[in-house]
């Protein structure tokens, strides 16, 4: 059973790269639909474990540090979602992904700076051999500035998903589904000023293919990589996310018939060797 369920968490999250760059609309449009889908799923199926004083900041027992905690974890998640959302449209399924591939990069950094535990040498090799693999991998401006700049926000990105753990950390107090809640709650207030000026006439296709984001790969994907992280160690499952950047070029490669150019190939080994060295020398030490 928990084989089932890693396997279909690491299908769903590295389907959501190839997923993106067949709906036919704007980032914007896809983080409101999937946060509307997933925050309502989340407020239905788990009500009853949801503070809900503390969700809408009128817990006379609340810090401001706690209120303001609680806000920018959204606010991180929603610029997290939009930088790699362009990040796939402007670049690829498989650029996006392996910009995003740059967390662990970020996660060392800032847990050096904003936390007790301090890096490794080791560790710091780690992330020299992900910064490799993010430069073999980084397009040229002058051939595809696209690409580029896509690639630019998809290491963004992953500055931002860096950040969410350091957040959750300060939070521990509050349960996961009260967290989960306010993290897609306040992403979703985040994109919501900008939902008049966008375009809402959709092929019935893009509906569907924005379903499956919102219904699969947010609200299904993101509850069983809960349960997954739980029932795993960190190191394992930390192995396991990047599981998924293969997963993403194999569906770029067989179902939207773009495979991955050789500079792609060697990043990606750098990046996935990098990140597994360094999990695996936390673990040591």
């Amino acid at each position: 059973m928990q084989i089932l369920k890693v396997f279909v968490t690491l299908l769903l999250m590295g389907s959501i790269p190839m997923w993106i760059r067949l709906v036919d609309c704007s980032s914007i449009v896809i983080a409101i639909v999937r946060l509307s889908l997933g925050l309502g799923l989340t407020l239905a199926v788990f009500h009853k474990k949801i503070d809900f004083r503390k969700l809408f900041l009128i817990d006379q027992g609340a810090t401001a540090q706690s209120r303001v905690l609680l806000v920018a974890l959204g606010l991180c998640f929603g610029a997290h979602w939009w930088t790699y959302f362009e990040s796939i449209q402007r670049s690829s399924a498989t650029l996006g992904i392996l910009a995003l591939g740059t967390y662990g990069l970020h996660v060392t950094w800032m847990g050096a700076v904003f936390s007790d535990r301090r890096p490794g040498a080791r560790e710091w090799m780690a992330v020299a051999l992900s910064a490799c693999g993010a430069w073999v991998c980084l397009p040229t401006p002058k051939t595809d500035t696209g690409a580029f700049v896509g690639f630019l926000l998809g290491m963004l990105s992953g500055l931002f998903y860096a950040a969410l753990p350091l957040l959750h950390q300060r939070q521990k107090t509050l349960s996961l589904p009260t967290r989960g809640a306010a993290q897609f709650s306040f992403a979703w207030l985040l994109f919501l000023p900008f939902a008049p000026i966008q375009d809402w006439h959709l092929r019935p296709e893009d509906w569907a293919v924005l379903g499956i984001l919102g219904v699969f790969c947010t609200f299904v994907a993101h509850n069983l990589w809960i349960s997954v992280t739980t029932e795993v160690r960190p190191a394992t499952s930390g192995l396991l996310y990047y599981l998924a950047i293969p997963i993403t070029m194999l569906l770029e490669t067989f179902v939207l018939n773009e495979p991955p150019q050789v500079s792609q190939l060697i990043g990606a080994a750098l990046i996935l060797s990098g990140n597994a060295f360094g999990l695996i020398s936390r673990v040591q030490r």
